[in-house]
């Protein structure tokens, strides 16, 4: 069924409650609502998807029948449950954020209503839904977690089973077989991170238990696509025409250079995006929410946000690491096998790993300007943990982007013969 079956459904749910919710019912308004919900009715074929054809069956004709009884009490606490429930096929919600609702209702107006539609069940999408950043909070799970806490536990471990899975089989095939396999060089680490990407992919299944799943191509990509990683990987590993191709060391290079460039967006969406938004909270009063998350241009470069707001030179030192990153990662995937281009690779991915230093700074003074009204602290005890900082846990997590880069450089010092190593 087309989205815009959903819009009409929610819009005619909305309707229904405003109509019931004024002390005279405009008949013939509902008349018209009520005729567009039987055609739209009439379009839940075969086509959609078994689970939403059955909830909104269940939800079109419990209503009709509910105005047929002129029940408006009854109505309005139905419509209130129901009214939402086409984001669940916009990609906007899940079904077991509408638990207490259901939860409520049935205690209400008796078992018999809702019965088995908040059944666990794995929902399916050819596309992540539009919410699917927000699979990545910690508060996502809790409707699931609330409603099934022993399911929730065996979910997790059957999603961390799924992760490993295809490293585990690695470990015993062909690791285990051949044992001239070195897992020293890059292609071995290549075929470690395949076994992970494929890990991806089958947790995604896994994550289609509770409309957490993000779409048909990334499971296709990550399944597949590692799973052709670690065929390659093994190629250039035992074949000896391909394994003369590429010298070790280049390789080795060209893996862990993508691996500091995941290393580097993970301290960026940790460190550098947290610093932002406690920045904007404070400085600006402002939470970034709704319009200003929105599109890729809005999401990672704040362009609404600085719009709105005046992020100043901030706004500009993150469309600098944004633009420097994308030149990174796309010259280390294109050119990184390729020795001639590793010192260009290596200079702009120290202008990744410099604005991660940045970021990370940024990070925790803007912490320790909330937590003790000042950027800078010798030794404090943090009045919401309880436990003691310091300067010194600043320079810790700022240890962390200096070592990738300076990894780095030593590896391509490495790689021309030159030791830049000052203590040996």
């Amino acid at each position: 069924m087309k989205d815009n079956y959903y819009k009409s459904l929610k819009k005619c749910f909305s309707t229904v409650k405003y109509l019931y919710s004024c002390k005279e019912l405009d008949t013939r308004t509902l008349d018209a609502v009520t005729q567009e919900i039987r055609y739209i009715r009439g379009q839940f074929g075969e086509k959609m998807p078994k689970k939403a054809r059955e909830l909104f069956v269940y939800c079109t004709d419990t209503l009709l029948s509910l105005i047929e009884l002129d029940e408006r009490k009854k109505i309005l606490d139905f419509v209130e449950v129901i009214r939402e429930m086409p984001d669940i096929y916009l990609g906007e919600r899940n079904i077991y954020s509408f638990q207490d609702k259901i939860d409520d209702f049935r205690k209400k107006y008796g078992k018999e209503y809702f019965e088995g539609i908040d059944s666990v069940y794995p929902r399916f999408t050819k596309k992540a839904p539009k919410n699917a950043l927000s699979f990545f909070s910690p508060s996502s799970d809790e409707e699931f977690k609330k409603k099934h806490p022993v399911g929730y536990v065996l979910l997790v471990m059957l999603g961390i089973l799924a992760f490993l899975t295809p490293l585990i089989l690695f470990i015993i095939f062909p690791l285990g077989i051949f044992e001239e396999y070195a897992l020293s060089t890059g292609w071995g680490g290549l075929a470690i991170v395949a076994c992970l990407m494929m890990g991806v992919g089958f947790f995604n299944l896994v994550a289609a238990i509770i409309h957490q799943y993000l779409g048909h191509k990334l499971t296709i990509i990550c399944i597949f696509g590692g799973g052709a990683l670690v065929g390659i990987s093994i190629l250039f590993t035992f074949h000896p025409f391909f394994a003369s191709l590429i010298p070790n060391d280049v390789v080795t290079l060209y893996f862990v250079t993508l691996l500091f460039l995941i290393v580097s967006a993970f301290l960026y969406f940790f460190f550098g995006r947290s610093g932002i938004s406690m920045w904007l909270k404070r400085a600006r009063k402002c939470t970034l929410s709704g319009k200003m998350t929105r599109g890729v241009a809005n999401f990672l470069l704040y362009k609404e946000a600085h719009k709105q707001e005046g992020m100043g030179a901030l706004y500009f030192v993150n469309i600098v690491f944004v633009l420097a990153f994308a030149i990174a990662l796309a010259m280390s995937l294109l050119l990184g096998m390729i020795k001639i281009f590793a010192i260009p690779i290596l200079s702009v991915c120290l202008i990744v790993y410099l604005l991660n230093i940045f970021f990370v700074v940024f990070l925790r003074l803007q912490e320790n300007i909330d937590a003790y009204g000042t950027p800078i602290i010798l030794l404090r005890k943090n009045p919401s943990t309880g436990r003691y900082e310091s300067i010194f846990t600043d320079i810790l997590f700022v240890l962390l982007p200096i070592g990738v880069a300076t990894a780095h450089i030593l590896l391509v010092g490495d790689l021309y013969g030159v030791d830049l190593r000052f203590f040996n």
